[in-house]
C-alpha cells in the first residue's frame, strides 16, 4: 500500500534534511537537532507494521497471467473465479477470450492455520 513507507525512509528524512540543522539561531538550531533525534528514536523503535502485501487488478494489456493460473477475472462486469490457459479464461460455466477480459488478478493466498483476524 502507497500509504506506508519504511522506517528508514522516515529516518533518513528526519536526519538527512538540510532544513533540520540550519537556523540563524543556534539556540534553536540545538533544540530542532535534539527534538529529531528524539523523533528519530521513536521511529527506529516502532515495532513493524503487519501489512498484508494488497492484490492489484492487472489489465490485460499490461501482462497474461500464467498458463493455468487461478485468478479472479472481471467477466461481463462481474468478478469470476476462472482458469488461464492458451489465452482462454475458463469458469465454471463461461469461456471467455483474452479479448473479452481486460482486468484480472492471483487469488489470494488462504489463511495458514493460526492465522486470525485481529
Amino acid at each position: 500500500m502507497s500509504d506506508y513507507i519504511s522506517k528508514n525512509e522516515v529516518l533518513n528524512l528526519i536526519m538527512h534534511n538540510d532544513k533540520v540543522c540550519h537556523y540563524a539561531d543556534e539556540r534553536y538550531e540545538n533544540v530542532v537537532y535534539a527534538t529529531a533525534c528524539r523523533i528519530s528514536d521513536v521511529v527506529a523503535n516502532m515495532p513493524a507494521a503487519d501489512v498484508q502485501p494488497v492484490d492489484r487488478w492487472t489489465s490485460i494489456e499490461e501482462s497474461k497471467p500464467k498458463d493455468m493460473q487461478q485468478v479472479l477475472a472481471v467477466v461481463d462486469g462481474d468478478v469470476r473465479e476462472a482458469f488461464y490457459n492458451a489465452g482462454c479464461f475458463i469458469g465454471s460455466n463461461f469461456y471467455r477470450s483474452i479479448n473479452e477480459v481486460k482486468w484480472w488478478q492471483p487469488l489470494p493466498e488462504p489463511p495458514k492455520d493460526g492465522d486470525t483476524n485481529e
